[in-house]
């Protein structure tokens, strides 16, 4: 497993993105890096139909 260092205002953003999908069923974060080193993050957030109670 590779570990990267993630800047804070990333984990901060990261935590924002967390708050609004709550209202989400699922919320999926996917990692990905490239043969450049860049790292690609896929954020699929799943909301159901039905209200929320």
């Amino acid at each position: 497993m590779v570990k990267y260092r993630i800047p804070k205002n990333l984990i901060d953003q990261l935590n924002d993105i967390k708050r609004i999908a709550k209202g989400g069923q699922k919320t999926v974060f996917e990692a990905n890096h490239d043969k450049h080193g860049r790292i690609a993050l896929k954020i699929n957030t799943f909301f159901s139909n039905s209200p929320i109670s």
